[in-house]
């Protein structure tokens, strides 16, 4: 019930801010790519997990080629290993700079982020937190006047164990490719 009561306080926290004269705001939905990059786990595609995310985002002008966009994302991460698939639903608190390249409709995100998780399976099995943060680094491409598209990498800055045959040092990494709706 904590954990609904938070994002609820935090949703209307970002509502508010995201209605105020020069603010735009959005929804964002698209598919992720996730994995715990680590022993055993190091470029093997066939341990990435493929699932969603979506949810709202701000885009506050700071300059004429650099946005300020915080987001709030709803996140399906996780991994498989040896037929297992190990899922949990995140939410993600991102805060992003956009700064344009150029005359181009093409520009840069980068920023922090922090998760919380949920839901927590398997946590017998690894020392994963309920919470975790990292860097974001992307680019993103304008479209239309109202649509743009962003394909973010995301790697986290914990580092987590498993016992054997696992091996140790798990970082989860996630690449994301979004369409995100301008409503104002």
């Amino acid at each position: 019930m904590k954990k609904f009561i938070l994002i609820y306080c935090l949703l209307g926290v970002c509502w508010t801010a995201f209605t105020q004269d020069g603010v735009n705001f959005g929804v964002k939905v698209g598919g992720n790519a996730t994995s715990h990059a680590g022993t055993g786990l190091l470029n093997d595609p066939n341990n990435n997990l493929y699932a969603y995310h979506f949810g709202i985002f701000g885009q506050l002008p700071l300059t004429s080629d650099v946005l300020l966009s915080p987001e709030i994302l709803y996140t399906k991460k996780g991994f498989k290993r040896r037929g297992i698939t190990f899922q949990s639903p995140y939410i993600d608190f991102s805060l992003l700079a956009k700064i344009n390249l150029g005359d181009s409709k093409a520009y840069c995100v980068v920023g922090p982020y922090a998760s919380y998780q949920l839901e927590r399976e398997f946590s017998y099995i690894t020392s994963q937190k309920t919470y975790d943060f990292g860097g974001n680094l992307g680019i993103g491409l304008k479209i239309q006047q109202h649509l743009r598209m962003e394909a973010i990498f995301q790697t986290s800055a914990n580092v987590w164990t498993a016992p054997r045959p696992m091996g140790e040092g798990y970082r989860l990494t996630q690449v994301t490719l979004s369409a995100l709706y301008l409503i104002r």
